[in-house]
């Protein structure tokens, strides 16, 4: 082995491979649970403008 450095960080890989893990997961769990998602962003939405009703 030489003593130059490596032309890559393994942080930066463990990085990237953790964050394409979580993006990952993420566009699954929309995928499978995604009426799921919208129905609970229907919900708050009509929130926020039941509660911003004498503003709007």
């Amino acid at each position: 082995m030489s003593n130059e450095p490596l032309p890559y960080s393994p942080r930066y890989i463990q990085a990237w491979t953790v964050l394409s893990i979580v993006v990952g997961l993420i566009l699954l769990g929309m995928f499978l649970f995604g009426d799921h998602l919208l129905y609970a962003g229907h919900s708050a939405w009509s929130l926020l403008r039941w509660l911003c009703r004498g503003i709007i």
